[in-house]
């Protein structure tokens, strides 16, 4: 059954799997061919799962230059239809986050937005889903990673500027750091927004974090998800795809 999210928006920011310049520091472990090739795995697997989310999709990417490339992967992938490729803006993490807000928060009709990176294969539309309905009583909610950072944020719309807007979120945050939860905590309590926390999901940035998902994974009966990763990880660089 599909969540119908009515007028949310969904998105995911991710870089183009290009090797040394997506997942570094797993590729400092494995390599850095199979690295992207498990990045390009994440991303799919979400692109597939949610799915089942009724609502405005966007995929966001970076660089500007690889939205063709990425576009033709996805019409083999049968996912055109369902995702609308965005560029990503120029600047660091935290200024392509606020731009991304900015735009999807001010189109007309839009009650919420959602990002997520491609970190955390493994949400899907219930993370999705809680995560909306938790906007419809608070200004923003983070799912937040064992590193000390969060797997997804969201936003209840219109964006709002200047103290007390949405801004406040991205503003001196130490980003790809382990202080990135406290301090977006810490400027929403000086902007008086209210955040909300959901239960916490474990991201994949290192070599231990893939055997940490590797194990849960392997505990399930079937799962497409586990048998692409297996299939990078004994070397085979064309894995199975999502159906």
């Amino acid at each position: 059954m599909q969540a119908d999210l009515g007028t949310a928006t969904i998105g995911i920011l991710a870089k183009f799997w290009q090797p040394g310049r997506v997942k570094t520091r797993l590729g400092a472990s494995i390599g850095m061919d199979r690295a992207a090739e498990l990045h390009r795995v994440f991303v799919t697997h979400l692109l597939h799962q949610l799915l089942n989310v009724r609502s405005r999709r966007v995929l966001c990417v970076d660089p500007p230059d690889c939205s063709q490339v990425i576009h033709d992967a996805l019409v083999q992938q049968k996912l055109e239809r369902h995702w609308q490729i965005t560029a990503q803006t120029a600047g660091p993490l935290g200024t392509r986050m606020q731009n991304w807000f900015r735009e999807e928060l001010s189109r007309e009709n839009t009650s919420c937005a959602v990002l997520i990176g491609g970190d955390c294969p493994t949400i899907g539309p219930e993370e999705i889903r809680n995560a909306v309905e938790t906007l419809e009583k608070n200004d923003a909610v983070v799912i937040p990673a064992d590193d000390g950072g969060y797997v997804l944020l969201g936003m209840r719309g219109p964006w709002r500027a200047g103290h007390g807007g949405h801004e406040a979120l991205f503003d001196q945050i130490a980003w790809s750091t382990n202080q990135v939860l406290q301090q977006t905590y810490e400027r929403a309590r000086q902007a008086d927004l209210r955040i909300a926390e959901l239960p916490a999901m474990a991201d994949v940035d290192t070599e231990a974090d893939l055997q940490e998902l590797r194990s849960r994974l392997r505990q399930l009966d079937a799962s497409v998800l586990r048998d692409n990763i297996d299939a990078v990880m004994t070397e085979s660089l064309t894995p199975e795809r999502d159906p």
